[in-house]
């Protein structure tokens, strides 16, 4: 089954994966954002709105972003307190899943990615910005006007951006070079711009990952155009995908699969 959140509905449609509609199940809240942990558990992310959404005005814990619901929509547990003020337009944190399981949540301008399950959230990475001069952690002094400010001077944050694999991590702070972190070795790499620009930017746009490769959704046009936007260190490998594509076939899944670096680790 395919199934869509319609967030201003507060309603889940599923679909066969023929495109044909099965059923509805209604939201008691406002959401913007759904993992499924499994069959039984799905992870609804909300817009931060507390007390002033009707569904959550009589939940205890109505000032958390995260929610855990079951099958019958029904609120099971909830995670991640809402830190910021009523104002501030960017409390929703960045919920990225790997896998059926494996799902993580950062909060926006933060330096600590959770893992969430049922039982709990668990304080999984920590990336310190403090060498490069960063920021982290507003909490309540945060507002638009100072956030924007941090954007505009290219100080170092993070926003949650990452991806994972079974061998590797890929953090993308903003304003600083990408890090992968390799779980077999501990260490850390800063990634350039030419380690980032295989196949051109197909590997800055990757989204997915499964068990030891990251994976893209490449559209058929932009690989059947690859001379006109080739990384010329790969050329032939890029020609190689694109033979016999035509502008209209579908789009093309691209797999990475990294090795351990060889040159020197950043420590």
């Amino acid at each position: 089954r395919v199934a869509v959140l319609d967030n201003h509905g507060k309603k889940i449609l599923y679909y066969d994966l023929a495109g044909n509609f099965l059923f509805r199940k209604e939201l008691p809240f406002y959401a913007i954002g759904m993992k499924y942990f499994d069959e039984e558990n799905i992870l609804m992310t909300t817009y931060g709105l507390g007390a002033d959404d009707p569904g959550l005005a009589s939940y205890p814990n109505n000032n958390d972003l995260l929610y855990w619901v079951d099958t019958t929509m029904r609120i099971r547990k909830s995670f991640m307190p809402n830190p910021f003020n009523k104002n501030f337009s960017c409390k929703i944190p960045l919920v990225k899943q790997f896998g059926p399981s494996r799902i993580y949540a950062t909060l926006a301008y933060s330096d600590t990615v959770y893992r969430i399950t049922p039982q709990g959230m668990i304080a999984r990475y920590w990336i310190d910005l403090s060498p490069v001069g960063g920021v982290s952690n507003l909490g309540k002094e945060a507002t638009d006007e100072k956030t924007s400010e941090l954007i505009r001077t290219t100080i170092p944050i993070f926003m949650g951006e990452l991806l994972e694999s079974d061998r590797f991590i890929i953090f993308k702070p903003l304003d600083t070079p990408a890090i992968l972190f390799s779980k077999k070795t501990g260490r850390c790499y800063y990634l350039n711009n030419g380690s980032s620009r295989v196949l051109n930017y197909h590997l800055a746009s990757v989204d997915f990952a499964h068990e030891d490769r990251f994976i893209t959704v490449v559209p058929a046009y932009q690989l059947c155009n690859v001379i006109k936007f080739k990384d010329s260190t790969n050329i032939e490998l890029a020609e190689k995908i694109a033979t016999g594509l035509t502008e209209n076939d579908d789009p093309v899944l691209l797999f990475f699969t990294l090795k351990e670096p060889d040159t020197p680790a950043v420590d």
